[in-house]
């Protein structure tokens, strides 16, 4: 069938006008597949431990609370009976971040307090996960608190 020229010019102009809506689409696409969003620069904290293990840490104040996370707490019984702990305490801010931290030995049904360490100062670089460990005196320490506050300068 012989379409006349009036009916052609007009089906050239949709097809064109058509091809340029799909191509636009298609860098618009294109464009929403490739775009690069700003990055956050923070890097997540991710919780590995468990719910008993943040109930070991006490975060004391709220500029520590802000600043500074665990990404894990370990403790042993070491060949002697004296308790072990390792934190591992995370920097979440960019700048240098000093804290002190002191864990609580505790009796294993954690109401009698058996001893406290000395407040230990922690510079930390930013975003920097440093391990700290302390072992109890006694061998009647089974249970214990990990307790981070802001340095004094």
């Amino acid at each position: 069938m012989m379409l006349r020229s009036s009916h052609r010019g007009s089906i050239h102009s949709l097809l064109a006008q058509a091809r340029g809506f799909i191509v636009a689409c298609g860098f618009g696409l294109l464009g929403a597949g490739c775009q690069m969003g700003s990055l956050a620069l923070t890097p997540l904290t991710t919780t590995k431990f468990t719910l008993e293990q943040t109930e070991k840490l006490v975060l004391q104040d709220p500029w520590v609370q802000r600043t500074v996370a665990s990404t894990g707490i370990q403790h042993s019984i070491l060949n002697d009976g004296k308790l072990q702990v390792v934190v591992n305490i995370k920097n979440r801010d960019s700048g240098l971040n000093r804290v002190e931290l002191s864990v609580s030995f505790k009796s294993a049904d954690g109401l009698v307090e058996v001893e406290q360490t000395p407040w230990q100062v922690l510079e930390l670089g930013g975003y920097v996960t440093q391990a700290v460990g302390f072992v109890s005196d006694t061998a009647a320490a089974r249970n214990f608190a990990v307790r981070v506050r802001q340095a004094i300068p």
